[in-house]
């Protein structure tokens, strides 16, 4: 009776340690978009004078849920484990309680970007897993020794862990859970491909009703009853994103990004590049517009960017305020997570993005066919999962069988 309670205890731990840690992952694989979610989390309990620190407030919780959740699964510093889960579970489940009573529009991130839940459904998680602890923690006391290769396991998945999130902070997610991910399609493009219908012929003979197409109709035996008509491709499968941006007058210009080879430069922060990364990025858009490609550079305020950019040289100030359009913030860091990052479309397709500090030169970027073609969206996209899945099948697998 003593082992098999002990043991159920065990896998409530591990119940918790599994949602905890695969939380902690997605928050770490995404800390930008974790950040705006922190800043909403800010606003919603009126202290958005800490906006400031959203990014890094973001990490705190990100890595506190995901080194609980290692503890969880790997069974060591069982005691300390357990307070720490109980005080997190306190406070996650307070705040959804909160959001279920003021309803404010707005996401709980239990998962990040990747699993969206309504505030009823976060409630009800937490919920589930605050019984799960009380089994499992209550009393704080009698947890047993885990084994002592657990140790190893456990450090292993937290270095791991840790080396995801600083690639995430330093370049861009593996894989893009947002609207603007390889393979979407730009809304504004959606105006420049006409609608193609299908017709189809209703014949009757006998009492029975048949469809025909134009290139199989019935004989003279068969009596026309209707024309039908639909679109010959559907549209609902497709990733579509709204990606709208204006000019200083204030003229939206959302299809200049829907033709040809469009390359879009995310500057969500201005004023966090040094005047070196304003040059470097000069030099890129120069680049790009010598190799045909249609270049914009997308910016929350024109007016602030024009002054940030004073200390540049006169041609480079030139190509950067030439090739600037202001955009709504939110949409600036979905299109790119990079702080100075690039975006390449072909003919409204989004086909890869890379960040501020790992886009390649045009000698390179022409010779391998990156961004000239769509095919390059699938590749990349399905690359980008296969890692990130591998990434995660490697974590567990430490922890289950190290």
């Amino acid at each position: 009776m003593g082992k098999s309670h002990n043991r159920f205890r065990r896998f409530c731990a591990f119940v918790i340690g599994i949602v905890f840690l695969s939380g902690g992952i997605f928050k770490l694989l995404d800390p930008v978009g974790s950040g705006l979610i922190m800043e909403s989390y800010f606003k919603f309990l009126h202290l958005d004078f800490l906006n400031c620190i959203s990014l890094w407030a973001a990490e705190f919780f990100a890595f506190a849920e995901t080194f609980t959740g290692i503890l969880l699964i790997s069974g060591v510093f069982r005691k300390v484990t357990a307070i720490v889960t109980s005080v997190l579970l306190t406070l996650f489940t307070a705040l959804t309680v909160l959001l279920v009573i003021f309803n404010p529009s707005m996401d709980c991130g239990c998962f990040g970007e990747v699993i969206h839940l309504t505030h009823w459904e976060s409630l009800i998680k937490n919920l589930i897993l605050d019984i799960f602890a009380a089994i499992a923690f209550i009393p704080f006391r009698d947890y047993g020794e885990p084994l002592k290769k657990k140790y190893v396991s456990a450090a292993i998945a937290a270095i791991s862990c840790t080396v995801l999130a600083v690639y995430s902070l330093l370049y861009i997610p593996l894989v893009d859970f947002t609207d603007f991910r390889p393979g979407s399609r730009l809304e504004a493009s959606l105006e420049t491909v006409p609608d193609i219908y299908k017709a189809t012929f209703v014949y009757e003979k006998d009492g029975v009703k048949r469809n025909f197409s134009l290139e199989n109709l019935p004989d003279s035996t068969w009596t026309f009853v209707s024309t039908e008509t639909s679109l010959e491709t559907e549209r609902s499968d497709e990733r579509i994103a709204s990606l709208s941006f204006r000019d200083i007058e204030g003229n939206y210009c959302d299809s200049i990004a829907t033709v040809g080879k469009v390359l879009a430069f995310s500057v969500y922060s201005p004023e966090n590049l040094s005047l070196k990364k304003w040059k470097s990025m000069a030099d890129k858009i120069a680049a790009a517009n010598r190799e045909g490609f249609v270049t914009i550079l997308l910016s929350r305020d024109l007016t602030e960017l024009d002054r940030i950019t004073e200390e540049l040289p006169p041609e480079e100030r030139h190509t950067i305020v030439s090739s600037a359009y202001s955009a709504d913030y939110k949409t600036i860091v979905s299109l790119n997570r990079s702080n100075g990052g690039v975006t390449c479309f072909h003919d409204g397709h989004l086909v890869r993005k890379w960040a501020a500090r790992s886009f390649p030169d045009f000698t390179s970027f022409e010779a391998d066919g990156k961004g000239s073609s769509a095919e390059e969206a699938a590749t990349a996209g399905t690359r980008q999962q296969l890692t990130f899945q591998a990434f995660l099948l490697y974590v567990y697998a430490v922890l289950l069988f190290i």
